[in-house]
């Protein structure tokens, strides 16, 4: 039976350029056989008779298939034939290759020719009959270039060589030992990690359970106990969802110890929306109900001028205290005005609600007392619902309380009767609330007047006072503000404009705090006719500060006695200033990613009212920096100056613009000035102190010296 050749297995079986058959045929019987120099040319496919006469038949195991068919045929046509007894020596350098090569270069060797010849002039090598490797190669299969047990061997002993090799630099002792133990290892490291997890989940655990609160009662739960200030257990009825609910906590809510104790709480009173005064100022939204609580505060009317002898303080804190903390004045109408009472300050605490909450549940509306004998108002809410939340952003802001605090004053005092009303300490401290102060011009004068509200802002059509500090948080600043002493406004985002009055406290001419119509007139920077004053004359800072928004400064007054150090900021929006004519003094002004604008001046009526020919004029250039003065603090020079890229440095001064003079002694003398320098120069710097430093960012800043 004839097996079809496999075209898979061997290319050459249909080739007809192949030597050697698909097919190899049996020895012809008339061969010789005997003769060793014939079995040259038989078939090597077989074993002796039929090949040489070692019996391997010259396979040339070693090779890879095809590979001994193409080098015996390459072998026959390069050289004779030769017979193989016709040189009697025999090469005695062969070897048969084992499983266990004596070096790595004859492993090498082997494994690509595994029968060597020392003999240039036998070109076939003879071997020693192998009868385990002849007859498995001939018995096994008739696939005659598949490898026999030499290439086996051959390749035995390469991959033994390459086993004795370091595997990324792993010692074999430890291959090995990690091959046995490598699960066992697996296991301790799994048990590891969950024995740190189970910690870390632990730890976790009694973290949040020694911070947890138990969860606020539903509508339908038994009522939730607290206990009163007088200690008293009182017990509170819920209604709707509870989750958003406010309940005011003593010990969470409550006062500080030094904002003093709490006396005459929750004393509402029903209020008609309908005819109650109190629309005139602000009117409620046609769902709210409204309750009132009023508090009396006495003034000593028998000084020279009436005063309150104590502190005068509002706090307002929590979710349920945004609103508004107004004091009254003269634009108001006749019926707020008449509400007043005499010898007194009035106060009324206006709640405004349209939930079903009771009020007594969810805040203390007291008159406080300290040790120091202050009178003051607190109003104390909820921080958070029932639900842990306290961002305001959460919450239903009608079904929130708010608040409306009207303090009034006498009647005679808002009808400019009396003096105006001293108050030596005025402090607002609230969390949501905005302030509002009416007209209040030789009305009330206060010592310190100080706003701290953490998102109102504050409105003052006119309030005098030595000291005004004004801290907002998210929202704007504007007014008319007299001061004596200073003035700082600071929003952390929002609008700051203010009008600003500069009162010289040493005027006795002018007692209080109201604008003589001596401020009016211009600065004279000579000597002529006037007394040299040795003293160093009033200084007042102000400061204007915003993170973002626009800030828009105008003094209206500026007395020729009092200097002026001022500092105005913003971190993103446009700044305008407008100084009073009687400023003289240098300016710096730094912008980025913004312009400078340095308005020229204007002619100001009646020109110099000193009847020199003087006109208000600027002139910008390198300054020298005092050590100590606001512009220090800015590392500043007047190198720096003359090549900066981001200051801009000059004079605001008078100069007669025919002859460009200035008079600096009691004898005419005519000097030119040609820098700014030259004009810093010629003050006195005893008497003028004046100084002006703008910070703008993203923003034009805008400058004016003519006090328009």
């Amino acid at each position: 039976m004839i097996i079809p050749p496999d075209p898979e297995k061997n290319p050459d079986y249909f080739s007809a350029s192949s030597s050697t058959p698909s097919l190899v045929p049996p020895p012809s019987e008339t061969s010789d056989t005997a003769n060793p120099s014939h079995a040259r040319h038989r078939n090597r496919a077989f074993g002796y008779p039929y090949s040489d006469d070692l019996g391997v038949g010259f396979t040339g195991e070693a090779l890879p298939p095809y590979a001994r068919r193409s080098t015996s045929l390459e072998h026959d046509r390069n050289q004779n034939l030769v017979d193989v007894f016709a040189d009697p020596p025999r090469p005695q350098s062969i070897s048969i290759p084992n499983r266990r090569p004596s070096s790595p270069e004859s492993e090498s060797d082997q494994s690509l020719t595994p029968i060597a010849s020392t003999s240039t002039s036998v070109g076939i090598p003879h071997l020693i009959p192998s009868p385990s490797t002849t007859t498995a190669a001939v018995a096994s299969s008739s696939k005659i270039w598949e490898g026999n047990s030499t290439s086996t061997s051959s390749a035995t002993s390469t991959s033994t060589s390459r086993g004795k090799r370091r595997v990324l630099g792993i010692p074999k002792g430890f291959r090995k030992w990690w091959k046995r133990y490598h699960k066992w290892v697996y296991a301790v490291l799994i048990a590891l990690l969950i024995c740190v997890g189970l910690v870390i989940g632990l730890m976790v655990g009694l973290n949040v359970g020694s911070h947890k609160r138990p969860p606020p009662p539903s509508s339908s739960s038994t009522p939730w106990n607290d206990y009163d200030p007088d200690g008293k257990k009182t017990t509170i009825d819920w209604s709707g969802d509870s989750n958003m609910n406010l309940t005011y906590d003593q010990s969470r809510d409550g006062p500080s110890p030094d904002e003093g104790n709490m006396t005459h709480c929750n004393l509402f009173t029903a209020l008609n929306s309908s005819s109650d005064p109190y629309n005139l100022l602000s009117v409620p939204f046609p769902a709210s109900n409204l309750w009132v609580q009023t508090f009396d505060f006495p003034i000593d009317c028998n000084s020279t001028r009436p005063s309150l002898l104590s502190d005068f303080l509002i706090t307002a804190r929590g979710l349920g205290s945004s609103g508004t903390i107004e004091f009254v004045g003269t634009e108001a109408s006749e019926t707020v005005l008449e509400g007043g009472a005499e010898g007194m300050i009035r106060v009324d605490v206006v709640i405004r609600y349209s939930g079903a909450q009771n009020l007594s549940d969810m805040m203390r509306v007291c008159q406080m007392v300290r040790g120091d004998g202050a009178q003051s108002v607190g109003i104390y809410t909820a921080q958070e619902t029932d639900s842990k939340a306290s961002n305001p952003y959460m919450l239903n802001p009608l079904y929130m309380p708010s608040i409306q605090v009207v303090v009034r004053f006498p009647p005679s005092v808002l009808s400019q009767k009396s003096r105006p009303l001293w108050l030596p300490n005025v402090q607002l401290n609230v969390d949501r609330s905005a302030v509002r102060v009416g007209y209040l011009e030789n009305v009330v004068e206060c010592g310190v007047f100080g706003v701290t509200s953490g998102r109102g802002g504050l409105v003052a059509g006119y309030l005098t006072a030595e000291d005004v500090t004004v801290l907002t948080g998210s929202n704007s600043i504007r007014g008319t503000f007299n001061v004596s002493s200073s003035l700082s406004l600071n929003s952390t985002a929002g609008t700051i404009i203010a009008h600003v009055i500069l009162h010289d406290a040493t005027n006795t001419s002018s007692p209080g705090l109201t604008v003589s119509p001596s401020s009016l007139m211009y600065r004279d920077t000579t000597t002529t006719t006037t007394t040299t004053q040795t003293q160093q004359q009033p200084l007042i800072k102000t400061t204007f500060y915003t993170a973002e928004g626009f800030v828009g400064i105008s003094y209206l007054s500026q007395p020729t006695t009092v200097s002026l150090s001022s500092l105005v900021y913003t971190a993103s929006g446009d700044i305008q200033v407008a100084l009073h004519p009687n400023y003289v003094g240098p300016f710096l002004i730094k912008d980025i990613w913004g312009q400078v604008r340095l308005s020229s001046p204007k002619p100001i009526p009646n020109d110099d009212p000193l009847d020199q020919g003087r006109s208000r004029t600027i002139i910008t250039g390198p300054l020298q920096v005092d050590d100590g003065s606001l512009s220090a603090e800015y590392c500043l020079n007047a190198t720096m100056l003359a090549m900066s890229g981001k200051w801009i440095s000059g004079m605001a001064y008078w100069v007669d613009t025919n002859t460009e003079y200035d008079k600096t002694t009691t004898t005419t003398t005519t000097t030119t000035l040609v820098t700014a320098q030259d004009v810093q120069n010629s003050l006195d710097s005893q008497q003028d102190q004046n100084e002006l430093v703008i910070l703008g960012a993203w923003g034009d800043v805008t400058l004016s010296v003519d006090g328009s």
